[in-house]
């Protein structure tokens, strides 16, 4: 899939920062696969719209890998979701301790 994704991006760049039917980024739908390679590959083609939403997906996954790759690369801790929850009240909910530390180290509140 990698090398797909990077002929995609190869032939037009432009199509990192796209999104799809239902408004989600590409960005969204690598955070809501898990996949961490294709996230990074998308980063280094300039998409780095919808990292708050693609955290949301994340935490919805429960991908502490994928959390942590969005987090450190800026994703806003603070953006809500389309309930008007942050990503803290969104991990609390789960009950998920581990998700709940990091987003905190990150500065959630």
């Amino acid at each position: 899939m990698k090398e797909h994704v990077q002929k995609f991006l190869q032939d037009d760049p432009s199509q990192a920062q796209v999104r799809g039917a239902h408004g989600f980024t590409n960005m969204f739908h690598a955070a809501l696969s898990g996949n961490v390679e294709i996230a990074q590959i998308l980063y280094d083609a300039g998409s780095t719209e919808g990292l708050g939403s693609a955290l949301h997906a994340a935490i919805w996954q429960k991908n502490e890998a994928m959390l942590r790759w969005l987090l450190e690369h800026g994703a806003d801790v603070q953006t809500r979701d389309y309930r008007g929850k942050t990503p803290l009240e969104a991990a609390s909910e789960q009950e998920n301790t581990t998700v709940v530390d990091l987003l905190k180290e990150f500065g959630a509140n």
